[in-house]
């Protein structure tokens, strides 16, 4: 009886390869911005002066983000308002663009 080795030494090398690479691939990056607002991603930390600063989950699970202690509640109440208030906004346009769909898809042809 003949065994095929090559499919057999391909499975087990494509497998090791496979379980090293995810561990040699797994960085940590920062996410911070700087005082004029801009965001930034880099390998390496964020400087002290940064207002905000956080690491980034690189497998897109989840994404921490840690306040500066200086920062007032204002900052943090105001910039959670903003967001909500733009979330609202991309509710609205993707109702009414639902609506526009639906109009023209019953009006008779």
């Amino acid at each position: 009886m003949k065994i095929a080795f090559t499919p057999i030494a391909l499975l087990c090398s494509s497998l090791c390869l496979g379980l090293t690479t995810t561990q040699v691939s797994a960085k940590e990056y920062y996410k911070w911005v700087d005082s004029k607002g801009s965001t930034h991603y880099t390998t390496t930390p964020p400087p002290k002066n940064a207002q905000r600063k956080g690491k980034v989950n690189t497998y897109g699970a989840s994404q921490s983000t840690q306040a500066n202690p200086t920062q007032n509640n204002e900052n943090v109440s105001r910039e959670a308002e903003k967001q909500e208030q733009q979330q609202q906004d991309q509710q609205r346009e993707a109702n009414d663009a639902l609506r526009q769909g639906q109009a023209v898809s019953a009006a008779p042809q």
